[in-house]
C-alpha cells in the first residue's frame, strides 16, 4: 500500500505540473490573439495619403510602403500566434503522455486487484479432498496366507466438487516377537496416478471411501507364526497418494501417512483405527529397511 501511494502522490504531481504550463500557455496565446485583432496604429488613411500635393509616382510609393508597414506587423502578431499554437499542441501532447501513462499505471492496479480477487474467490470455492481416516486389521487365510486390509476414508469439505479422484496406497508391516528380530515386508507399488483404475467425483461435503484395500503380503510362512501369537506386535504404516482436480481445472496432489499397531482377526473381523503421522515417515522407513527383491502377490 506504501508504494501505490507513493506512485499515486508521483503522477497526481507530474498532472498538476502539466496542468499549470498548459494554463500559462493558453493565457498566452490569448493575449497574443486579442493584441492581435486590436486595430493597427493610426496614422494616414489611403485617402489622404493621395490627397496631399504629392505626385502620381510619390503617391503610389507611400502607399507601398504603408502596405508593407500593415503587412510586416500582422505577420509579428501572427508569429506570436503560431507559437503560441505550437507550444500548446507540444502541451497537450505532453499531458496526452502523461494521461496514457496514467491510465496504464491504472489497468495494471486493476489488473492485479483483479488476480486477487480471483485467487481468492477460487480458494474460497474450489474443493478440499483429506483423507479423513485410515483403519486396518491383519488376518489370516488358508495355506499361511496373510492378508493386510485397510478402509480409507476421503472427504471433501470444500464448497464445490472434486472431480475424478484418484488414489493409491502402499504398506509397511513391521512383526516384533520379544527380543526376535523383526520381520519386515511392504505390499502394494508406487507408480503413475495416471494408470489407477479410480476416477471418483466427490460433492460438496460429502464422503467416499474404496473398496477391497487389501494385499497378500509376502513373506507369508516368516511371518504366519509371529502374527499367530499374541503377544506380537505388528507395526504398519499406510502412506496414500491422491489426486483430484477443482471446478477451477486445477490438479491438486495430496500425500498422507497413518500408522499405528493392528492385531491379527478373523477374516471379516473388525479394523483398528491409525492414527495420521508425518508425510514422510513411510520414506524414513523404507530408507533404513535393505533392498527388497520379493515381489507383491495381488490380491
Amino acid at each position: 500500500m506504501k508504494n501505490i501511494s507513493q506512485s499515486d502522490t508521483r503522477h497526481s504531481s507530474d498532472l498538476s505540473g502539466v496542468m499549470a504550463i498548459c494554463v500559462a500557455l493558453c493565457i498566452s496565446m490569448f493575449a497574443g490573439f486579442v493584441a492581435g485583432n486590436n486595430e493597427f496604429p493610426g496614422g494616414y488613411s489611403r485617402a489622404d495619403i493621395c490627397n496631399q500635393d504629392l505626385s502620381l509616382e510619390q503617391c503610389i510609393a507611400l502607399r507601398a510602403a504603408r502596405a508593407t508597414e500593415e503587412a510586416t506587423f500582422i505577420s509579428k502578431w501572427l508569429l506570436w500566434v503560431t507559437a503560441g499554437s505550437l507550444l500548446a499542441s507540444t502541451s497537450a501532447l505532453i499531458a496526452l503522455y502523461f494521461t496514457y501513462r496514467q491510465g496504464q499505471y491504472a489497468l495494471r492496479v486493476a489488473g492485479t486487484a483483479n488476480r486477487i480477487s480471483d485467487r481468492n474467490g477460487q480458494a474460497q470455492a474450489r474443493a478440499y479432498v483429506v483423507l479423513q481416516s485410515v483403519e486396518g486389521n491383519l488376518s489370516i487365510e488358508s495355506h499361511e496366507r496373510v492378508r493386510l486390509s485397510v478402509k480409507l476414508l476421503f472427504h471433501n469439505s470444500g464448497l464445490s466438487p472434486a472431480l475424478r479422484l484418484k488414489t493409491l496406497s502402499v504398506v509397511s508391516l513391521a512383526v516384533h516377537k520379544g527380543d526376535e528380530s523383526v520381520q519386515g515386508v511392504t505390499a502394494g507399488e508406487e507408480f503413475d496416478l495416471s494408470e489407477s483404475h479410480w476416477q471418483q467425483d466427490i460433492g460438496a461435503g460429502q464422503s467416499w471411501s474404496p473398496i477391497g484395500t487389501s494385499w497378500i503380503l509376502p513373506k507369508g510362512a516368516e511371518i504366519y507364526s509371529l502374527i499367530c501369537h499374541n503377544e506380537a506386535f505388528n507395526a504398519v504404516i499406510v502412506k496414500t497418494l491422491f489426486q483430484y482436480e477443482d471446478v477451477f481445472g486445477v490438479f491438486h496432489k495430496e500425500t498422507a501417512c497413518f500408522q499405528g499397531h493392528i492385531a491379527h482377526v478373523d477374516p471379516g473381523g473388525t479394523y483398528t483405527m491409525l492414527e495420521r503421522g508425518p508425510d514422510d515417515v513411510y520414506d524414513q522407513q523404507a530408507s533404513r529397511r535393505a533392498p527388497k527383491t520379493d515381489s507383491d502377490t495381488p490380491a
